[in-house]
């Protein structure tokens, strides 16, 4: 299993859920920043937190390490928008809603 595919897995879960990064990370008692890296799939989290995850995320320890679910998640795309004050972010994020 790619670090990527099992970070965009851990990002499902957590949109499924409605939980921002800061919400998962105050739950578990680490940084937003150590969510954020597992779910760009720079790092892993160690088993002890899969476990923790498991139980927040309301599924099962197997179904998180397999990286599967029997809920077909929906995919979510990302889309980021960037510029400087006044490039049309709010318009444009207006328009994508």
């Amino acid at each position: 299993m790619k670090n990527i595919d099992f970070g965009n897995y851990l990002y499902k879960l957590r949109k499924q859920n409605h939980y921002t990064q800061k919400y998962v990370a105050y739950e578990l008692g680490i940084s937003d920043k150590t969510v954020s890296k597992w779910e760009t799939g720079n790092s892993k989290p160690d088993l002890d937190t899969l476990r923790l995850l498991s139980v927040l995320y309301h599924t099962s320890f197997e179904e998180i390490i397999s990286c599967s679910s029997s809920t077909n998640l929906p995919n979510i795309h990302k889309i980021v928008l960037t510029g400087g004050p006044c490039s049309g972010k709010t318009t444009a994020l207006n328009y994508i809603e």
